[in-house]
């Protein structure tokens, strides 16, 4: 099974940190030794253990396998705790999932099969476009195993009800098989578009599950695509999205995508989680494999793989005059949480695996990002007077390995991108990103960095465009670069020149010291705990009686 790298570390063993569990979004803009981190995946938890205090000691960090989900249990807890937290605006939506998943219950559902024409019964099923015309609130569809050759989108306009969802899932141990043949691609794609399921301003209050999206390619191709606005409680969990190609993915008004959902109306697109879905190998062109555009609030996009794509991973986007009304035209109080995004990667536009621009009031938490170009962006592409990007909160994620750089912030072009402000990037672990550096900031005020893990070959931060990058906060930080690593509007700056002029209590460490030596000491204990949160990477909850760690794993 593939593990995203060992990183070997010289830490005290008494760490314990061993064997721990659409729209144009695109920028234009085991183990190893000791010093390298390797580009060979695999090793096991507690490889090259040993040797007592005073001794340098090699400990293998295992991180989480790429191949599979975090464990149920483990994200239920992270729910539960956040359900009624300000970033979800209704709980009864992750309530209504969190209590899914029991056994089976067939007093109350409709049947369809791939050659179904009958009266939904199970010896006599259902056509799935029947089955979706005749559900009523509170049914269940199964849909029984097969591949479902369709002849044009199927159109969620059903309406379920609050404790009276409408699902539309697999029947046990089956899998239902969504694709179609490109002789039905051509005949029924309306200017070259073709949607798997469509959804508008009807459909609500629905949950889709335990089904495979692939196998499309038109000139616009979608699995699950939502238009109106207007869309609200909508479950999308535990289905695979792969094969969906654009036919010229060069071309700026072609394009592909897993999910979007476009809130292009004053109704907006609202409480949708997107949970535990496979998102791989698709041919996006211009757009993303996940994005959610416009008016969309209370968007919850958490546990998803999304891989091997061709362009930005998952995406939140607006301020692009998708609506009239630009106070309506920003996702805002969306999260995107313990995604594993890797390999996306466009040939004609450098592209982030996890992307927010044009939003506002977003958390992105505990993701892993590797072998994309950026790791995480926060962009503003558009300059809208009056509505900035602000209020992006970027902790305990893991990045890593990305070709431009792990994290950047702020408009890419001095006067013609918007600015992108109120930012907050806590206890994150980042190494071997970019180029030349690990933080690129450009067009950017009040931004915060606390708490961050820092490793790099080179050099570690670039600002960009003086004048329009302010009011930048370095604290509580842990870095191990060359001689100068940071660049402030081409100026080059040494830790203590960064200390004095943008910061305070940053510390450099050497990571080939011995067990006693800098870099244990730099990380262990001396982060801010005022910046910490509730989780780390990996959902251990951390300490709020101690000083808190730096990066994004607990080390005590």
């Amino acid at each position: 099974m593939k593990k995203f790298v060992s990183l070997i570390l010289c830490f005290l063993l008494a760490c314990g940190l061993c064997g721990c569990q659409v729209p144009k979004g695109g920028t234009s803009g085991g183990g190893s030794t000791d010093t390298e981190i390797g580009d060979n995946q695999g090793g096991n938890a507690g490889d090259n253990q040993g040797g007592n205090a005073g001794e340098q000691t090699q400990i293998t960090l295992d991180y989480p396998q790429i191949e599979t989900f975090r464990k149920d249990e483990e994200v239920k807890k992270y729910l539960e705790y956040y359900k009624n937290q300000s970033y979800f605006s209704d709980g009864k939506l992750i309530e209504t999932y969190l209590s899914s998943g029991n056994e089976e219950d067939f007093s109350n559902c409709i049947f369809a099969s791939p050659d179904g024409n009958g009266d939904g019964t199970k010896n006599s099923p259902y056509s799935i476009y029947d089955a979706v015309d005749n559900v009523n609130k509170g049914q269940t569809i199964y849909l029984r195993g097969g591949t479902y050759v369709l002849t044009e989108t199927v159109w969620l306009g059903c309406k379920g009800e609050e404790g009276n969802y409408i699902t539309i899932k697999n029947y046990p141990n089956e899998t239902p098989v969504l694709t179609s043949t490109q002789s039905n691609v051509d005949k029924y794609s309306e200017n070259g578009e073709y949607i798997i399921f469509g959804m508008d301003k009807n459909s609500q209050y629905i949950i889709i599950e335990g089904l495979e999206f692939c196998n499309i390619t038109s000139k616009y191709a979608g699995g699950i695509v939502g238009y109106d606005g207007g869309e609200n409680h909508i479950i999308i969990a535990n289905n695979k999205f792969h094969g969906f190609g654009t036919t010229k993915p060069s071309a700026s008004d072609y394009g592909a995508n897993a999910i979007l959902f476009m809130g292009e109306s004053k109704k907006s697109i609202n409480n949708i989680l997107v949970i535990n879905n496979s998102c791989y190998g698709n041919t996006t062109g211009y757009s993303e494999t996940i994005s959610f555009a416009g008016n969309c609030q209370g968007v919850y996009i958490i546990n998803n793989m999304v891989y091997n794509n061709t362009n930005i991973g998952i995406d939140f986007y607006g301020n692009a005059g998708y609506v009239k009304d630009k106070e309506l035209d920003q996702p805002r109080d969306c999260m995107a949480a313990l995604n594993v995004i890797y390999n996306c990667n466009s040939s004609y536009a450098d592209c982030a695996g996890l992307y927010v621009d044009g939003s506002k009031n977003v958390l992105l938490e505990a993701n892993a990002i590797f072998n994309c170009q950026y790791g995480i962006e926060i962009g503003a592409e558009e300059r809208v007077e009056g509505f900035d990007v602000h209020s992006i909160t970027v902790r305990n994620n893991l990045v890593y390995k990305n070709t431009v750089c792990g994290i950047r912030i702020g408009g890419y072009e001095e006067k013609s991108t918007g600015l992108v402000r109120d930012c907050k990037l806590y206890n994150n672990t980042l190494f071997y990103n970019g180029e030349e550096y690990e933080v690129i900031i450009s067009k950017a005020k009040n931004i915060e960095f606390a708490n961050n893990l820092i490793y790099t070959k080179d050099k570690i931060v670039k600002a960009e465009f003086n004048g329009y990058t302010t009011q930048i906060l370095f604290k509580n930080n842990c870095f191990k670069a060359g001689n100068l690593p940071f660049v402030f509007y081409k100026s080059e700056y040494t830790l203590e020149q960064l200390n004095s002029n943008y910061g305070a209590e940053n510390v450099m460490a050497d990571i080939t010291t011995t067990i006693n030596g800098d870099w244990i000491t730099a990380l262990s204990g001396k982060g801010d705990i005022t910046y910490a949160s509730h989780f780390d990477f990996y959902l251990r909850e951390r300490a709020e009686n101690k000083s808190g760690d730096i990066g994004a794993f607990i080390i005590a």
